[in-house]
């Protein structure tokens, strides 16, 4: 089984830098691959520009920030734009049995974005959540006809559950931390 885990863009559409790698996927790709799985990690939202809002200085220009702001919703919502060509690419060249989204409040539309692209390329994709939106909302996740589990809390254990459940005894009721849908009704455990 492969899976890819995905940091989602939300620097990026909004030209900005960032640099930082997405240590939640990476710790639970080396708990994966520990166990046998292949893992691909794929920081969408790394930019190594130059340009920063803060112009150099210690304080943000709140100016830039609200023109950048109508350039993000811009390039969100048009999911012909570059970079969600480039999620596209990427999921089809990985070919992956399962995709991991890392959800940040503010990552919240991108996650749904790269949900709907992986359903329109394979639906047999299974597409997973988890991080700190997921946790505190995962509902907002779950009731999303193109995300198939949500992971509330700590990942780790979770996935590495979900992904044995799902190749053998599809027990889920017995994993704790999961949301799961049944004959579109959700569960929690």
């Amino acid at each position: 089984m492969k899976i890819l885990l995905i940091n989602p863009p939300w620097y990026r559409l909004q030209n900005l830098v960032s640099t930082y790698p997405p240590m939640g996927a990476l710790y639970i790709a080396g708990i994966l691959e520990k166990n046998g799985y292949e893992c691909v990690v794929w920081n969408a939202d790394y930019c190594d520009k130059s340009y920063s809002v803060t112009e150099g200085s210690s304080t943000i220009n709140m100016h830039n920030m609200s023109k950048l702001h109508k350039q993000y919703l811009d390039l969100l919502n048009n999911l012909n734009s570059p970079i969600w060509q480039e999620v596209k690419q990427v999921i089809k060249s990985q070919q992956p049995d399962v995709i991991g989204l890392l959800t940040y409040t503010s990552s919240l539309a991108s996650v749904k974005n790269i949900a709907q692209i992986s359903k329109q390329i394979n639906k047999n994709i299974i597409v997973i959540c988890g991080g700190p939106h997921a946790t505190i909302a995962p509902l907002d996740l779950i009731e999303d006809k193109n995300v198939d589990y949500v992971i509330k809390g700590e990942g780790e254990t979770t996935t590495l559950n979900l992904l044995n459940n799902i190749n053998n005894s599809k027990k889920f009721s017995e994993i704790k931390g999961l949301y799961y849908k049944n004959c579109n009704e959700i569960f929690f455990t």
